[in-house]
């Protein structure tokens, strides 16, 4: 219906523009960005100088991504290290000799990397090439976050396009890419997504050829404190580039604090990142503290429901029975009818027994009191614990008695009077007691005297 009415021309625009990129760039086949960056090793190691005269846009229908990792995201520049056939058996030594021993430069060190790799050679699985590349990374500090593998065999058929980066056209391909050239049918591509942390990228040996001949040859060598290095980027569908990298707007004179520049690029990518985590972990927090408070609530009104089952067979409330001072069940009604919350007149707003918030529809039992409780809690309280309110302790057998609908039975006399009475009910005892000669009363005179006088 949406599509049928108004939203169709916005539907139309987005999908024409989504067409549009996916024709200049997508992630299957990427463009690349290559530009000479020079930087002066006696001042910074991070700040450098683009060359605005080597900047280009390459097109290739043969550049493929194989993993695109994290380049999606952009800000992905790189300098450029050779690292050969990349087989198992390379060492640090041969990366440093190819590289002009310029490898652990702290320049390069400092820069994120792209390796380029030559299919084939001593080995030919692809997970074996990218497993050596990432160990001499971890190992030497290298910083590579990509790889390039490059053809080892020439096609005619195979060409690429260059292109000004002030250039905003771009090429159409008007045939599909042969399956001999096509990554999804090399049987060494046995790339292993779940072991690879870096992009990997395809492209063919006549674009490397081209490469070396103009960029890389001007790196190998040095021009007193001032080093340059090959700088290529992968854009999976980008329509320009970061403004802070863009030579376009500069002269090969210009500095420009770039490395600065991305630093800052990135805190703020990653400071939008955090705020969508932080946001989603404070609704899910929020969810699950409404989730638990309403489970408390009803948990604590179902322990009171099943003490009112419970009730009649255990005789007992809160696991406790008290006798004597009780109303009977068929009372309660003349104590306090039920009535709903929104239509009582009551003083609290909460049941004092079970601690729940009354609503509007909820049925209440008022005690004279005016304090009112849930009828399944007061109920119980009053046919099995006390005839008290739980709030007031107001004993609610007064109300019943002066309606002469409840009458008190004395069920314990006072046991002071009780004793009271029996000592003067007594009848009256009397003892005569004759005296007893003791032994010992014979050999005293003053007591033999007066056993005589007697």
């Amino acid at each position: 219906m949406f599509l049928l009415g108004k939203g169709w021309p916005v539907f139309f625009i987005i999908s024409w523009f989504t067409s549009l990129i996916k024709a200049q760039a997508s992630p299957e086949n990427p463009f690349i960005w290559q530009i000479l960056a020079e930087y002066d090793v006696a001042e910074s190691n991070k700040t450098k100088m683009y060359l605005a005269e080597t900047s280009q846009k390459i097109y290739s229908q043969d550049f493929q991504t194989v993993f695109e990792n994290k380049d999606r995201w952009g800000y992905n520049e790189r300098l450029v290290i050779d690292f050969g056939d990349g087989c198992p058996q390379t060492a640090i030594d041969d990366v440093e000799s190819l590289n002009n021993n310029w490898a652990t430069s702290p320049a390069m060190m400092s820069q994120p990397s792209i390796a380029l790799v030559e299919r084939g050679g001593r080995c030919s699985p692809w997970s074996d090439k990218i497993s050596t590349v990432q160990n001499l990374s971890d190992k030497y500090a290298l910083k590579v976050s990509g790889i390039v593998i490059y053809d080892n065999n020439r096609y005619n058929d195979s060409t690429f396009i260059q292109e000004s980066t002030e250039d905003v056209s771009y090429p159409k391909w008007t045939s599909t890419l042969p399956d001999y050239r096509n990554i999804k049918y090399m049987t060494d591509n046995t790339i292993d997504t779940g072991s690879t942390f870096v992009a990997v990228y395809f492209v063919p040996r006549n674009y490397i050829d081209y490469l070396n001949s103009t960029l890389i040859k001007k790196t190998l060598t040095m021009n007193g404190t001032r080093q340059m290095y090959t700088q290529l980027t992968f854009s999976l569908g980008e329509n320009n580039f970061p403004s802070s990298s863009d030579p376009s707007a500069s002269t090969g004179s210009s500095t420009t604090n770039n490395g600065q520049d991305d630093e800052n690029t990135w805190d703020l990518e990653r400071d939008k990142r955090n705020y969508i985590i932080y946001s989603v972990t404070a609704a899910v927090i929020m969810i699950l503290v409404f989730v638990i408070t309403r489970w408390c609530r009803a948990f604590a009104r179902s322990r009171v429901l099943q003490d009112v089952e419970a009730g009649a067979a255990q005789g007992n409330l809160l696991m406790q029975e008290s006798k004597g001072a009780v109303i009977p069940f068929e009372q309660l009604q003349h104590l306090g009818p039920i009535e709903k919350y929104g239509e009582a007149t009551m003083l609290n707003s909460t049941c004092a027994i079970c601690l729940d918030d009354f609503e509007s529809d909820y049925y209440v039992r008022v005690l004279p009191c005016h304090h009112g409780y849930c009828t399944a809690c007061i109920d119980v309280w009053l046919t099995k614990k006390s005839s008290n309110c739980p709030i007031c302790k107001y004993d609610c057998r007064t109300t019943l008695q002066e309606k002469g609908l409840l009458v008190v039975e004395q069920t314990e006399e006072n046991p002071m009077d009780d004793s009271a009475t029996s000592a003067s009910t007594a009848p009256e005892v009397h003892i005569e007691m004759e005296p007893v000669s003791h032994p010992n009363q014979r050999d005293n005179p003053a007591t033999a005297n007066n056993n005589n006088a007697q």
